[in-house]
């Protein structure tokens, strides 16, 4: 591990910061993160992404007492998809700088959970040569304990990937032992497996080899999602899975009664068959596939010890293992023999009255063991038992196929294994090591393993190689089945079969909730590539909560307040029906809480068709629920456009959270784009210095709606002065009060835009008989106004606000061919046409008195004339610019890693 110290400027004052990254286990980093000032955040990046802060701070005694602080320091961060090797490395943000502090090297793996990265990888994988797909109808429990054996067989010598669905019953997260490993896996929750299987055919991900895993009905119809046309299909059988299916507790289930009909009649369809025991041979037919291990290299020398035993059972702890009935056993052996005989079962012991009784027996209870470790805790074991011995009707036809695959592991590890005697291994009984027993011998048995001293080897069809030659001989006899891959989607009928080639689509998620109403950056991003390629499809989505919604709507009483019109407009982006004239599509989501938004999320773009080889996605950071989206958009190709500096407004509460979704967005794009030299300075000394990322300083630019035209507007014999924009922030209202002034009888000074923040100035200025309050207007409303003005002004005062600013409305008023004035902000672009910057408001008064003599001059006597401003059809530089840089990076390799 390689800790560092490192020093930050925080406030002007020096401020050490340590930290460390203690620990990476399964999909967790732990460790801690001390500053003095207490003022920052911990920011992880595994394997390049950002990982999500779970918990922070925590209590860590042990740094405090070192440290001699009162401060909790420690954190803990969930990472999805980390490979063993990665480099793990811990950053302190705050919330003008992100500082390195430590740096390892990651020596675990994590499952690869977000759905949309698990299909990207699956697509990716599907397109390399003999690629190879295994189903399995459930991930969330042992189930897929077999698929995983089938993985490891192909992935000896082909691409694999398993696909399996998830039912909320069993846990509706993946398998426990398979956190910790990199086995790449498509999970699909089987409520909502009509979306998933959307994206399955919009990305074209299809298989030419489907290994079917158990012949549940939901194997089969999985199956017939990922296969190509003329697809081989070999099923496995490791079980009387049909018992297990006339259940009691799955009669009405889809993996139950109501389909074993279908289940039985596919199995009989379907010749190419692997099985993991003579007995299924002998009752299937096919090539026996073991339960096959990799050979653990770092083995650990068995230790006999005369007076201690250490027995394990590792694995499902289910009513036909018998493990009671073991404990019991073994409790005897240990009297009678005086041998201190430790029996450790490993596992979920469900219900919790059997873990109890099992204890009572003696019986030292452990936890799951995920694969990456299993082996080593196996060879921590002197004898492995697989089960006991039970004679109950009901568990015969399950003893009399079932084999565990607890033999192989333990051949794996070089310890003896202690097997329950039964159709299904007797074949096993020559094999050094193996020791198969009954009820009678078991002590005998028991003895004789524990005396074993011989060599312990893996046989050759235990092993991932000799199995993957099973799997060959039976892909070989293997042909194509029209009755799994043409009939069996009943649900999904006609939605699946359309071949329509998916549009490019540029997908932009707006920050706010007012896309389409003024006109604003994301809109001009928008229709200008949209005008560049008009048969290239263009989104803008909004996602609100309902909270959010509710308040709008109870702000749209408010004469002051936008509520109104982005009330009027979110209905129609609700429905799907809110295109512009550009043909741009608006969409608006509503959601009932932040889990509900990857879901949400997920179906919208399976609906729209939008996957991620064939779309762009531009973010605009803050946004609140912007980072319950980030993982979701993993596979996508991003560009984050910082329309605004948020992080310098003083009074937000919320800084620290927006200084992480500033400094995630950075790590997960593309390209970030600037409207602002002072915000692209700002974080560029913040978060963007060091990454590969390229960042631009694209200014803002105005091109008005497609087929807009003005209104002919009768103007006034007084001059008309203008100010568009938002009047809650920025606005010199001493300023405008006295253009009121200057004005006298001669002048109107004209303001729209939303108020209802607005501070006792803004109503002072309203009191004023030569100033019009024209409420919230809508971009065209704004446009028509424009048209019957004689000059605009921009009264913006500067601070934190202003600062980071590039106002767009001045680009509007130089589209619309209207003279304008402004103070001197630092954020204003000296390149706009028809705008004069002055340096102080006795200026900025002086400017207009000059306008207003001249006007008053060409127009004395004048009664009103009628006029119309003509809007030339424009594509500024900048435009071109942006829209260049959205095909260059659109058409940019993407490589997701498989493994």
């Amino acid at each position: 591990m390689d800790d560092s110290v490192v020093t930050q400027e925080t406030g002007g004052q020096t401020d050490l910061v340590f930290g460390a990254i203690d620990v990476v286990i399964g999909d967790e980093v732990h460790g801690w993160l001390f500053s003095a000032s207490g003022d920052v955040l911990p920011f992880l990046v595994a394997n390049g992404t950002p990982a999500q802060l779970v918990e922070w701070p925590i209590e860590r005694s042990d740094v405090k007492e070192a440290l001699g602080t009162g401060q909790n320091t420690g954190y803990k961060f969930r990472v999805s998809g980390l490979c063993k090797g990665a480099s793990v490395e811990l950053y302190a943000l705050n919330n003008r700088k992100l500082s390195f502090v430590a740096k390892r090297t990651s020596g675990a793996t994590s499952f690869q959970s977000e759905p949309l990265m698990q299909l990207a990888m699956a697509e990716n994988l599907g397109k390399l040569d003999g690629a190879v797909a295994i189903t399995c109808w459930d991930a969330a429990h042992n189930p897929i304990g077999r698929a995983k054996v089938l993985y490891d067989v192909c992935r000896t010598k082909r691409p694999s990937v398993i696909f399996s669905y998830l039912f909320d019953e069993f846990g509706g997260t993946i398998w426990a032992p398979l956190r910790d490993t990199d086995t790449l896996i498509v999970t699909i929750p089987w409520k909502k497996r009509l979306t998933y299987y959307a994206l399955i055919r919009m990305m074209g991900i299809t298989f030419s080899t489907v290994w079917l895993c158990k012949p549940r009905y939901p194997t089969f119809e999985l199956a017939s999602v990922i296969s190509s046309p003329n697809a081989k299909f070999i099923l496995d059988i490791d079980d009387n899975e049909e018992q297990f299916a006339m259940s009691p507790n799955a009669h009405d289930k889809p993996y139950g009664q109501a389909y074993v009909g279908i289940a039985r009649e596919l199995t009989h369809r379907l010749g190419a068959r692997t099985v993991a025991s003579k007995s299924l041979q002998h009752e299937f037919g096919g090539h026996i596939v073991r339960h096959a291990r990799h050979l653990f290299r770092d083995l650990v020398p068995r230790k006999l010890n005369r007076r201690q035993l250490n027995l394990g059972f590792i694995g499902s702890v289910k009513k036909h293992k018998n493990l009671l009935s073991a404990a019991r056993a073994l409790k005897i052996f240990s009297f009678t023999t005086k041998l201190d005989v430790k029996f450790h079962v490993y596992g979920d012991v469900q219900p919790i009255e059997y873990a109890r009784e099992l204890e009572i027996e003696g019986v030292h209870i452990r936890g799951s063991v995920g694969f990456a470790e299993l082996q080593r805790e196996l060879s921590c074991l002197d004898i492995i038992l697989t089960g006991y011995p039970s004679y109950d009707d009901e568990d015969a036809s399950i003893t009399r196929y079932q084999i565990s695959s607890k033999i192989g592991d333990s051949l794996s590890v070089g310890r003896p294994v202690l097997v329950p005697e039964g159709p299904s291994v007797n074949d096993l009984q020559d094999i050094p090591g193996v020791f198969v027993f009954n009820k009678a011998n078991f002590f005998s048995k028991l003895s004789a393993a524990a005396a074993y001293k011989g060599q312990i080897h893996l046989p050759l069809d235990f092993t991932l190689e000799g199995a993957y030659a099973q799997f060959a001989a039976a892909e070989n006899v293997a042909t194509p089945s029209t009755c799994i891959s043409n009939s069996l989607i009943h649900l999904a009928d006609g939605f699946l079969t359309n071949n329509k080639v998916e549009p490019t689509t540029l997908l932009l998620i707006w920050k706010q909730y007012d896309a389409g109403l003024f006109g604003r950056r994301v809109d001009q991003i928008a229709r200008s590539y949209k005008r560049v390629y008009p048969d290239n499809r263009v989104i803008i989505l909004e996602i609100i909560h309902g909270d959010s919604f509710d308040e709008l709507k109870k702000d749209a009483a408010n004469a002051y307040s936008d509520a109104e019109l982005i009330i009027s407009l979110a209905s129609r982006k609700l429905s799907g029906a809110g295109y512009d004239n550009d043909g741009v599509l608006y969409r608006m989501l509503k959601v009932s809480s932040l889990s509900a938004v990857p879901d949400v999320f997920r179906e919208f773009l399976a609906q729209n068709h939008v996957t991620p080889n064939k779309s762009l996605v531009i973010i605009f950071p803050y946004m609140q629920l912007l980072d319950t989206l980030i993982p979701v958009l993993g596979p996508y190709k991003k560009i984050v456009d910082v329309v605004d500096n948020q992080l310098a407004w003083k009074t937000k509460t919320n800084s620290k959270q927006i200084a992480l979704q500033y400094a995630t967005t950075a790590r997960v794009a593309s390209h970030i784009v600037f409207n602002s030299k002072n915000t692209q300075q700002f974080f560029g000394n913040a978060f963007c210095t060091g990454l590969r990322t390229r960042n631009f300083l694209i200014e803002n630019w105005y091109v008005p709606p497609a087929n807009f035209s003005l209104l002919p507007r009768v103007r006034n014999t007084k001059f008309r002065l203008i100010y568009i924009g938002n009047m809650n922030d920025r606005v010199d209202w001493t300023l405008i009060r006295r253009v009121s002034d200057e004005l006298g009888d001669e002048g109107v000074v004209h303001l729209a835009g939303p108020a209802h923040r607005a501070n006792h100035n803004f109503f002072a200025v309203l009191e004023c008989k030569n100033v019009c309050y024209h409420g919230p207007t809508s971009e065209r409303e704004a446009l028509n106004l424009l048209a019957g003005s004689d000059l605009a002004i921009m009264p913006h005062t500067y601070n934190s606000v202003s600062e980071f600013m590039n106002p767009l409305k001045l680009y509007m008023y130089s589209a619309m061919g209207i003279q304008a004035i402004s103070t001197e902000v630092p954020g204003i672009s000296l390149n706009i046409a028809n705008l004069k910057i002055y340096a102080t408001g006795g200026d900025f008064i002086e400017a207009i008195r000059l306008r207003l003599k001249k006007w008053s001059k060409n127009h004395k006597g004048a009664i009103s004339e009628v006029s119309l401003v003509t809007v030339k059809e424009t594509h500024p530089p900048q435009a071109t610019e942006y829209v260049g840089l959205i095909e260059a990076t659109m058409k940019a390799n993407t490589v997701i890693n498989t493994h």
